[in-house]
């Protein structure tokens, strides 16, 4: 209640005209704090740290199997990965974990914006429109949606 207080507080001072982005409750603590690391070393560009996040990713959802963001991540994860190797398997990999992170929570706009891309990649284009819409929708905030939107 009070992560949800902050955040719109913040949103109606920032006078940013958003619906209120879903904040997941947390149902296992070791597993949100895995998650928490792994997004920090995500952000660093090494593949030793990206390797290092999808470890951890993979370890909270050993304890939490329904932890929807951290399929996101691990799905964005994938995707980075396949940018720079080409293999076809993390393509599929990324959709995949993006699909089961829609399924524990249909609000991830993460998780959205990589079956867009991946949708797009697979020159399926009904289906990136549509899942990228709806990561604009989740997410009017993120300019990276509308990014790949415009691609």
């Amino acid at each position: 209640e009070m992560r949800t207080s902050i955040l719109q507080q913040v949103i109606e001072n920032m006078e940013i005209k958003s619906k209120l982005p879903e904040i997941s409750r947390i149902s296992n603590v070791n597993a949100f704090e895995k998650y928490l690391m792994a997004f920090h070393l995500s952000q660093q560009d090494s593949r030793k740290n990206i390797d290092s996040a999808k470890s951890l990713l993979l370890n909270a959802l050993k304890i939490d199997p329904s932890f929807g963001l951290a399929y996101g991540m691990l799905a964005d994860i994938q995707l980075r990965m396949f940018s720079s190797t080409n293999d076809v398997q993390l393509l599929q990999s990324a959709s995949e974990y993006a699909q089961r992170a829609l399924r524990c929570s249909p609000n991830i706009s993460l998780a959205y914006k990589v079956l867009g891309i991946c949708a797009r990649l697979q020159e399926n284009y009904n289906l990136a429109l549509s899942s990228l819409s709806k990561c604009v929708a989740f997410a009017p905030q993120d300019p990276e949606c509308f990014r790949e939107l415009a691609n």
